[in-house]
């Protein structure tokens, strides 16, 4: 059984502070390898890699953003608990684009974890109870959407009984309601592998965002083909690190042969 605290930390901005700040005293000491637990081993590793990733590009998101053309509509946004880690750019980049495109964008800020951490540990009402908090904040405001940088967190909610606002990811409400043709993009002129997630498959929105990424002026696209679970799965990229790279090898091969530099994803 995974343990309560492995879903606890990652969840809780607080705790994840203190694991990275752990990593990377573990990182200069030598200090990872006395741990017993090879979880707490692997969460050092991943939380080492966070902080070289992120280093000094914490940051926090305003509570509402004006569109920057006529409004056509207001979306909200779902920072999750690891995306404020690790993918803040992302966050940032798609509150530009959709007050580009006309739409308002709430970041309220008592919204939790989507649940999915836990449900996935086996945690069910520590999951269902975030769940609930959730609704409080977005069910019955009025939003056009509930915008999400992760397909992850986003299959999830959109589960959620009483959502009455479609859960949408980022790159699908764009090309749906704006589409490249709205925003002032510039010539690419670089090859991008795709991997569409099964959770993205799960929301029933890869077709949108290969209509966007083909929208790109400039940009070649090699969609990496006969692909299943990349080796995340929930929890599985800590607690079963060998299955997860038996997953993960053949796209690491795909990506190898294409010869790509980037890699677009959602999750």
């Amino acid at each position: 059984r995974v343990p309560r605290w492995l879903p606890d930390t990652l969840v809780d901005s607080g705790r994840q502070r203190a694991a990275i700040r752990l990593a990377a005293v573990a990182r200069k000491s030598g200090m990872r390898k006395w741990f017993p637990s090879a979880v707490v081993r692997r969460l050092l590793t991943i939380s080492a890699a966070i902080r070289k990733q992120e280093s000094g590009s914490r940051s926090t998101l305003d509570a509402y953003y004006a569109p920057n053309k006529r409004l056509k509509g207001e979306v909200a946004l779902f920072t999750g608990c690891m995306q404020q880690a690790v993918d803040m750019q992302a966050l940032k980049a798609t509150v530009r684009i959709l007050t580009a495109i006309g739409y308002a964008v709430s970041v309220p800020s008592s919204q939790q974890c989507c649940g999915a951490m836990h449900a996935h540990a086996g945690y069910q009402q520590r999951a269902v109870d975030l769940e609930k908090s959730n609704l409080t904040v977005f069910a019955e405001k009025g939003f056009d959407a509930l915008i999400t940088v992760s397909s992850g967190c986003g299959s999830h909610l959109a589960d959620i009984t009483g959502m009455d606002c479609p859960v949408m990811d980022a790159s699908a409400f764009v090309q749906q309601y704006g589409g490249i043709n709205d925003l002032p993009v510039a010539e690419i002129r670089r090859n991008i592998a795709v991997f569409p997630p099964c959770t993205l498959a799960a929301m029933r929105q890869q077709v949108q965002m290969m209509a966007l990424l083909r929208d790109l002026p400039g940009a070649e696209l090699h969609e990496l083909q006969n692909m299943g679970c990349c080796g995340g799965a929930g929890l599985n990229l800590i607690t079963q690190q060998e299955i997860g790279g038996q997953l993960i090898r053949p796209i690491i091969k795909q990506l190898e042969a294409s010869g790509v530099k980037i890699v677009a994803t959602t999750n």
